[in-house]
């Protein structure tokens, strides 16, 4: 019997120091014996939780890219998503998700510790929201799900167990599967 190995497309930034994204992800799945292709949002210096920080923006080659698995006739058994850097970038991942049938991972990448992340718009907020129909299993941390509910950030981020399964429930009925699992608590 012939084992194939399991393949996962990584939608995410590359950042050079910070400790996350296809970074950290990359030797952590391939461990588990799973391939990882890589499909670059953005290559960042460090993250932009950092006050300076370079970003080369892939919006404009995120197409291309994706032609070419589709011209190779590339499947995937997964699909992640991380750092989305523009509205241009969520509708293209959107495209992605409805071309590409797999078991669809989001981490929406949006803000922490009640705050929206400097670099996220208003309308990415809301492209996110819509992102939402595509997943089975989604991360947030309580900032994110607090802003996928479009909900305000309770006081000091103090928030109950059953406040927080209702969260997770509201979330699980925007989505296509039920998975919720809100981070950072």
């Amino acid at each position: 019997m012939k084992l194939i190995q399991k393949r996962i497309a990584l939608i995410n930034d590359m950042t050079g120091f910070g400790r996350c994204s296809i970074a950290v992800e990359l030797p952590i799945i391939s461990a588990l014996k799973v391939q990882v292709c890589p499909l670059p949002t953005a290559i960042l210096s460090v993250h932009t939780g950092f006050k300076n920080y370079f970003m080369d923006d892939y919006t404009d080659r995120m197409t291309d890219y994706i032609k070419s698995w589709r011209l190779n006739n590339l499947e995937f058994d997964g699909i992640a998503t991380g750092f989305l850097g523009s509205a241009a970038q969520i509708e293209i991942v959107s495209d992605f998700l409805r071309e590409f049938s797999a078991q669809v991972f989001i981490d929406p990448v949006m803000g922490d510790h009640g705050k929206i992340y400097a670099s996220y718009t208003r309308e990415m907020c809301v492209k996110m929201r819509d992102l939402l129909k595509f997943a089975d299993l989604v991360t947030p941390n309580l900032t994110e799900a607090c802003e996928l509910l479009n909900i305000a950030y309770p006081a000091g981020g103090i928030i109950s167990d059953s406040d927080l399964a209702v969260m997770a429930a509201n979330i699980a009925a925007k989505m296509r599967g039920d998975k919720v699992i809100i981070t950072g608590v």
